[in-house]
């Protein structure tokens, strides 16, 4: 199996590489980049590239099994709103729009609250990618829709960390329809992605907090399985 993973340099798609070069299930993973890692892996194969470039994008997707997107920033780092939308809209939107018809999954991660008719530019950005990539891709999309993600960042988010801290007093206390709104750790959505990705009738299309949880130890089972 060919894997694709869109957002490698970051905290969940760093963890999904991590768990992909692990797996016997797949035999290729391909990272679409602006900028090579400096990790090297036998079965990854590093393309630097153009975003903007369909026609190279759908040469490194010809081959391609799944897709998984990780891409995302923030309105801060990316410098504007207009810059945070082509990473966090244009993306997703081109990839889906480039996938081979070879390609079965699409697994984008998106956020918790997501919705096109959203007031807020962020949510509303995540629910206009999530409603692109089902318009263009033909295959099975699923979308992940986690809230705060924990873990170490590269760069330091002092609003982010300090939710970090004080989500495991908050955690407990949100049950039913709150649950969804838990953080949950970087590494436990990366394995719920790599999960739909390989498992893709067996995972629900969107998943929150519970489905997370549970794609996540199910692909535990998958690979001891295997």
């Amino acid at each position: 199996m060919t894997i694709c993973i869109v957002g490698s340099s970051g905290l969940t798609g760093g963890y999904v590489l991590q768990f992909a070069t692990k797996s016997i299930l797949i035999d290729r993973i391909v990272l679409p980049l602006r900028k090579k890692l400096q990790t090297e892996f036998a079965n990854v194969s590093q393309m630097v590239c153009d975003f903007n470039n369909a026609e190279q994008l759908k040469a490194i997707l010809a081959e391609t099994d799944a897709i998984i997107c990780c891409v995302g920033t923030t309105i801060k780092k990316a410098g504007s709103q207009d810059a945070f939308r082509k990473v966090d809209y244009h993306i997703p939107l081109i990839l889906s729009s480039c996938a081979g018809p070879g390609t079965k999954t699409f697994v984008l991660l998106s956020s918790v609250g997501a919705n096109k008719s959203s007031s807020n530019f962020y949510l509303r950005t995540k629910g206009e990618a999530e409603d692109a990539v089902i318009k263009h891709f033909k295959g099975r999309t699923i979308i992940a829709r986690p809230s705060l993600l924990t873990g170490i960042r590269k760069e330091f988010r002092p609003a982010e960390r300090l939710s970090m801290v004080l989500s495991p007093l908050f955690n407990p206390l949100l049950h039913g329809a709150f649950k969804r709104f838990r953080s949950i750790p970087a590494e436990t959505v990366a394995k719920a992605l790599l999960f739909s990705a390989l498992a893709p009738d067996k995972s629900a299309q969107y998943l929150h907090y519970p489905e997370l949880i549970k794609a996540s130890e199910d692909l535990d089972l998958l690979l001891k399985v295997k």
